[in-house]
């Protein structure tokens, strides 16, 4: 791995300002360029020394993120060092995550599921699995602007393989039910899962089934709701018809069942709400470019 991108960032003119987010394996701090007073979001590992299994993450996303050409994908701005130094340096967006945002009214819901949608579609049109879809990994900028980040656990998948064996990524509770089983898992279709459930915490305004729970094991609860024969409605009492149907086509408890995010993008729930601008991003991103259905399996 080169010890600097192409990029004419250099780290000696970066100067820091706050920490955006602090996790047990990695930290994103919001650093200022003396130069140019641009801002940008720069990630690192915390681990000292790096695993194995660490570096290779964060040299994938550097990777996934540095040819990405999405508009709804967080912006690669460079990286540095190398080893245990190495740093991934990221468009700096000035907004919130979608789980600080809610509860969010519908119209605007369906504009911000209408970009992760696309960002999504333009993952898996790369053959790229996100793997860890919740709200902390969906920015929001000050523009209602999504960017889809967070690609430590994701996975671009070999040849006409789209399942897994071994491989849980996703934030506990936004795990799909062959997630937490630990069932062959289709990695597009988990994502599809933690996007509608991601969804649902926007529209709640808390995580739909653990947020009650929060001091009383919630991760039971989760367990719980995935395991019933029959799953309850999670949506509001004044959520419209339209919204209901479009987050079931989300969790189905068979992966086969739930929708591709190119079929998504045409339910009533989405079209509805958007405008002609809107809409032209998508035929901007080969829309119909799919990842093929074949069951082989990755390990």
């Amino acid at each position: 791995m080169s010890s600097s991108s192409a990029s004419s960032i250099k780290e000696a003119n970066l100067q820091f300002v706050k920490i955006i987010s602090n996790s047990q394996r990695a930290i994103i701090r919001q650093l200022r360029d003396r130069c140019t007073g641009e801002f940008h979001a720069v990630k690192e590992f915390v681990d000292r020394p790096i695993s194995a299994i660490g570096r290779l993450q964060i040299y994938r996303e550097n990777e996934y993120l540095r040819d990405s050409n999405s508009p709804f994908i967080v912006k690669h701005r460079g990286n540095f060092g190398e080893g245990d130094e190495f740093k991934i340096v990221l468009e700096y967006v000035d907004g919130s995550n979608i789980g600080s945002c809610g509860p969010i009214p519908e119209p605007t819901l369906s504009r911000y599921a209408h970009q992760i949608l696309q960002g999504l579609n333009y993952l898996h049109s790369k053959r790229i699995v996100h793997g860890d879809v919740n709200p902390e990994n969906i920015l929001i900028n000050g523009e209602d602007q999504v960017k889809i980040c967070g690609l430590g656990n994701s996975k671009k998948l070999p040849g006409e393989t789209v399942t897994f064996e071994r491989w849980k990524g996703t934030s506990y509770g936004y795990r799909c039910p062959d997630k937490l089983r630990e069932y062959p898992c289709d990695g597009y279709a988990s994502d599809i899962w933690g996007f509608g459930m991601t969804i649902l915490h926007g529209h709640i305004g808390r995580h739909p089934i653990m947020g009650p729970y929060a001091n009383q094991n919630p991760e039971l609860m989760y367990q719980l709701y995935v395991w019933e024969e029959k799953q309850r409605p999670l949506t509001r009492e004044d959520s419209s018809e339209d919204f209901k149907k479009f987050i079931s086509h989300c969790m189905h408890k068979e992966p086969s069942d739930r929708w591709k995010p190119i079929k998504l993008l045409e339910h009533a729930f989405i079209t509805k709400h958007q405008d002609g601008n809107n809409a032209q991003h998508l035929n901007d991103q080969n829309p119909h470019e799919e990842p093929s259905s074949s069951s082989h399996t990755a390990q």
